[in-house]
C-alpha cells in the first residue's frame, strides 16, 4: 500500500470507527500502520501466511506456428535416456594395467618434480571409473628409499613414491616377475610387509615356495575375484635361475591347485603371467602354455606383462588370454614400448548367493559382460594417458583388434571339459 492508499485507508478508517463500528476501523488503521513501517523495496519478518499475487491476465494466443523446441523448464527435472525402464543387473568393474615400475628415470621424475603422484596424473579418472585396479608392481619396496636414475637394471622404490598405488586403489599387485628379488628376500619381505600395511594384496613372491603361490580374493561389491601369477624368470639376469621366492609358469601343478583353491572362494579368477620376450609384438610357446593350462584348470581370463610392448589377444575354450598388455609407469623409449592398453573388466551380477563363508565358491553369480580396452601413449619416460583417435586405432590393430570393447566369446564347445 502506497502512501496515497494509506492515507486514504486512514480517513477511511477513522470514518469508519464513527460511523460502523470499532472493530473495522481498527483493522484498517493497522494496515495503514504496517505499511508505513516497510517501505516499496524493504524487508520485514512474515507474521502468517502470504497468499501469492493474483496471476497477470495472460496476453491473446498468437496465430499458430512452428512448434517450439523441447526444451525443459530450468527448474523441472530432466528425463535420461533410461528413465522410466527397469534397472539393469547391477555390475563389479576392475582394471588390469601393465607393467608399473617406480624407480630409475620415472623416480627421477617424481623427485624433480616433488610430486609422488606425477605419473597418475592424467590417467586418474581412468583409475577412478573403477571398483579397483590390479597391476604388476615390478620394483620392490625395500625401505632404503633410494634409486638409480642410471641405465642399471636393478630396481627399487622409495617409500613415499608408492602413494599412487594407495591413492588410486590399486588393491592388488603382481610381484611374480624378473624384479622382484631386485632388492634381495629382505628387500621382497619388506615389500610384501608395506603392501600389506597399505590394504594392497599381493600374489607371485613370497619367502617360500607355498607363499609365492598362494592366491589372493578381492571383493568388490560382493563379488570375489581370485587372482594368481606366475613369471617366466626368478631373476633379470637368467631364465635358468630357479628360486623358490617366485612362482614360475613352468610349475603346472601348483597352477593347478591354486585355480582349484579360488574356485571354492571366488566369483571370477584370473591368471597373470610375466613373460615373453621382450620387445616382440607376438606371443611365443611358454606364454600360450600357461595361460592355456590355466584356463584348462579354471580359469576365466588370462592378463600377460613383461614383454614390454603390447601383443596379441587369442580367444581360448571361449575365454580371453591377453598376452601382452605393455608397459603402465615406464621410462622405456623404444619404439612402441610407449604404447599400451588397459583392460577395463565387467562383470553383471546376475544373482545372489546363498554361502555366506569361503565355502563352496561363489557368493554371487556372476558373467563377463564386456572387456572394454583403453589405449594408452606413455609420455616423458613416465607417465601414461588416455591415448587420441588414431594412436588407439594403431595400438588396437597391432593387438589384432578392430574395436575396444570385446563382447564375451561363444561357449566353449560341447563336451569340453571345465
Amino acid at each position: 500500500m502506497h502512501d496515497g492508499q494509506c492515507q486514504r485507508a486512514c480517513a477511511i478508517g477513522r470514518s469508519a470507527v464513527g460511523r460502523r463500528g470499532l472493530l473495522l476501523g481498527l483493522l484498517l488503521l493497522a494496515a495503514c500502520a504496517g505499511s508505513r513501517a516497510a517501505p516499496h523495496g524493504g524487508l520485514r519478518r512474515s507474521t502468517g501466511p502470504v497468499l501469492p499475487a493474483a496471476a497477470p491476465r495472460p496476453p491473446p494466443p498468437a496465430a499458430p506456428g512452428p512448434p517450439p523446441p523441447d526444451v525443459p523448464d530450468a527448474g523441472a527435472p530432466v528425463a535420461t535416456p533410461d528413465a522410466g525402464a527397469p534397472p539393469g543387473p547391477p555390475s563389479v568393474s576392475f582394471l588390469t594395467v601393465g607393467d608399473v615400475m617406480l624407480s630409475r628415470l620415472v623416480a627421477a621424475a617424481i623427485e624433480k618434480a616433488g610430486d609422488p603422484l606425477l605419473p597418475w596424473r592424467n590417467v586418474a579418472a581412468l583409475l577412478g571409473s573403477v571398483d579397483f585396479t590390479f597391476a604388476n608392481l615390478e620394483a620392490p619396496i625395500s625401505g632404503a628409499d633410494r634409486f638409480s636414475a642410471g641405465p642399471a637394471q636393478i630396481f627399487n622404490t622409495p617409500r613415499a613414491y608408492a602413494q599412487g598405488l594407495v591413492e588410486h586403489r590399486l588393491r592388488i599387485v603382481n610381484l611374480a616377475n624378473n624384479h622382484a628379488l631386485d632388492q634381495g628376500l629382505g628387500g621382497l619381505v619388506h615389500t610384501l610387509a608395506f603392501l600389506r600395511e597399505h590394504g594392497i594384496e599381493t600374489i607371485g613372491a613370497g619367502p617360500t615356495a607355498a607363499q609365492a603361490w598362494r592366491p589372493a580374493v578381492v571383493e568388490a561389491r560382493g563379488v570375489r575375484i581370485g587372482f594368481v601369477g606366475a613369471s617366466e624368470a626368478s631373476v633379470n639376469t637368467s631364465r635358468k635361475i630357479w628360486l623358490d621366492y617366485v612362482a614360475r609358469i613352468e610349475d603346472k601343478g601348483r597352477l593347478r591347485g591354486a585355480i582349484a583353491e579360488l574356485r571354492q572362494k571366488a566369483d571370477f579368477v584370473v591368471a597373470t603371467m610375466h613373460a615373453g620376450i621382450e620387445y616382440v609384438p607376438r606371443h611365443y610357446g611358454p606364454q600360450r602354455l600357461f595361460a592355456r593350462a590355466a584356463i584348462d584348470y579354471g580359469a576365466d581370463l588370462v592378463l600377460g606383462s613383461h614383454p614390454h610392448v603390447v601383443q596379441d589377444v587369442e580367444i581360448y575354450r571361449g575365454r580371453y588370454i591377453f598376452y601382452s598388455l605393455g608397459n603402465f609407469v615406464f621410462d622405456h623409449s623404444r619404439p612402441h614400448t610407449t604404447e599400451a592398453v588397459a583392460v577395463k573388466t565387467v562383470l553383471r551380477i546376475e544373482s545372489a548367493g546363498t554361502d555366506s563363508g569361503a565355502e563352496a565358491g561363489a557368493g554371487r553369480r556372476v558373467r563377463l559382460d564386456r572387456l572394454e580396452l583403453v589405449p594408452l601413449v606413455i609420455e616423458n619416460q613416465c607417465c601414461p594417458r588416455p591415448a587420441g583417435e588414431a594412436e588407439a586405432g594403431a595400438i588396437l590393430q597391432r593387438m589384432g583388434l578392430s574395436e575396444p570393447v570385446l563382447q564375451p566369446p561363444p561357449p566353449a564347445p560341447a563336451g569340453s571339459t571345465r
